[in-house]
């Protein structure tokens, strides 16, 4: 098992600023004690800058941390960063392939009456508190392998803010690259003297999100979809036209009469539709929301999961969400108030995963080990995915990063421009082989739900009276 160190840079000083600083230090210090008593951290490692009469600088601190660290992983936070259990386990999980991995994409602080709250009161005060989206970079957050932060040199000392990044780009170029996967949480820290809010705006109370938000959303024109754009629930579809379905061997035509069945059925219960799109032009109809996205690099199956993992990554606003089907879905009932958070909700079709189609269709070496291995169980559809965004991101990441570097083949594909060859890393014409292996694994596989409550047995194309328990009909 990886031994895991928190390296921690410490600035303490007798000023007013330093006594902020410590007051809250003092509460994530128990926070991390917890950590280590659970057995999520081995170590918490407290660094000194040992020039202490120039200007603090982190990089130092860190460097001396480093220096007296004695675990395999090292995972970089700050001192007034609230411990996040789901990014360290994110952080070992993903440096098992990557030298270092990002662990966010966004900073947000508490208020400055919410961490007088929360230095009170760990609990209640945490759940209930007001976080501001800041703009300080988050690329300071890094799990990073002793082996690499030792090729790497630590940390440069020329730079007092230890920005870190692209030293560890520079180093490993070819190990890893810029597709870089998060763990889908916001770094947290609490307020400080020192460290005034920049650019701040409320978005982060449990159970409200902002009328400001970042992306692709509008503000919809109705009183029922605005509710569910501040509750957060969103359902996202692909046409992504630009490159050929290479099981119809023909490019879709970009065109929004296709989704006119799907859409019906969400504006009855008072829902939206977001389209992942690359050549369809905005609307301002209530009901859609187009979101542009970047040309393919992939064929469709594949790239509708690439792009579904960046809008959820962009748009933190999002709660709850589904990635369906365009053309052949439809919302029987709104599974949203009965979503659990943690939980995977995938569709399913009335056969078991090893079938001679799956063998001879899905020939990478991982995906027919699943095969081999679970080929008894029930074939998972990739056409209904839902989940909470932490959730989402998590399964979603996890395709990305399997698709990522295959994407040669994944474009080709058995019929593709490759001649049809059982190549090895070959994906397959589609995703259904990808999607059964990673909701295979234990992570996702312990939190799999699925069956007659997520969808309508596939293609029996059964009305709401005929199953009635079910949210989705797929065909």
């Amino acid at each position: 098992m990886t031994s895991i160190s928190v390296l921690i840079p410490l600035h303490p000083d007798d000023s007013v600023e330093g006594s902020s600083r410590a007051g809250v230090w003092e509460w994530c210090r128990r926070q991390w004690q917890r950590a280590l008593e659970r057995g999520i951290v081995d170590e918490v490692v407290i660094g000194h800058d040992p020039l202490s009469s120039a200007a603090f600088s982190r990089a130092r601190a860190l460097n001396d941390a480093a220096a007296r660290a004695q675990g395999q992983l090292f995972f970089l936070a700050d001192a007034d960063q609230v411990p996040d259990p789901e990014a360290i386990s994110f952080g070992v999980a993903r440096t098992v392939h990557y030298p270092f991995v990002r662990l966010h994409d966004q900073v947000t602080r508490a208020s400055r009456a919410s961490t007088e709250q929360i230095l009170q009161d760990s609990g209640a005060a945490l759940r209930s508190a007001i976080w501001h989206d800041v703009d300080d970079s988050p690329h300071s957050a890094l799990a990073v392998t002793r082996a690499a932060f030792i090729r790497t040199g630590g940390l440069d000392e020329e730079h007092p803010d230890g920005e870190f990044l692209d030293q560890l780009l520079a180093a490993h170029r070819g190990s890893h690259t810029d597709r870089v996967i998060y763990c889908g949480n916001a770094l947290r820290k609490l307020w400080t003297t020192d460290e005034q809010l920049r650019s701040a705006t409320p978005n982060r109370v449990p159970g409200r999100v902002s009328d400001q938000v970042q992306g692709w959303v509008r503000q919809p024109g109705s009183d029922a979809l605005a509710r569910r754009r501040a509750a957060g629930e969103v359902i996202i579809t692909s046409l992504l036209t630009g490159t050929p379905d290479p099981q119809r061997t023909v490019a879709w035509e970009p065109d929004v009469t296709v989704l006119d069945e799907l859409r019906g059925s969400l504006s009855n219960l008072g829902h939206g539709l977001t389209v992942l799109a690359d050549e369809l032009a905005p609307t301002s109809e209530p009901d859609l929301t187009i979101a542009e996205v970047t040309p393919p690099t992939c064929n469709p199956y594949f790239q509708r999961h690439l792009s579904a993992y960046r809008y959820l990554a962009e748009n933190p606003w999002i709660s709850f969400a589904w990635c369906v089907d365009g053309s052949d879905v439809e919302m029987f009932r709104d599974p949203f108030p009965e979503m659990e958070p943690g939980r995977l909700y995938l569709g399913y079709e009335p056969e078991i995963l090893d079938t001679p189609w799956m063998r001879q269709n899905h020939p990478a070496p991982f995906i027919q080990k699943i095969l081999d291995d679970h080929g008894q169980q029930r074939l998972l559809n990739a056409g209904l995915i839902g989940g909470d965004r932490t959730t989402m991101l998590r399964f979603l990441g996890a395709m990305a990063e399997e698709i990522t570097p295959r994407l040669p083949t994944a474009t080709d594909g058995v019929r593709g421009r490759g001649g049809g060859g059982r190549s090895v890393g070959n994906l397959g014409v589609g995703d259904m082989g990808l999607l059964n292996a990673v909701a295979r694994r234990p992570e996702f596989n312990e939190i799999l739900v699925t069956g007659p409550r997520v969808c309508t047995l596939f293609k029996s194309y059964q009305t709401p009276e005929q199953a009635p328990a079910a949210w989705w009909a797929h065909k």
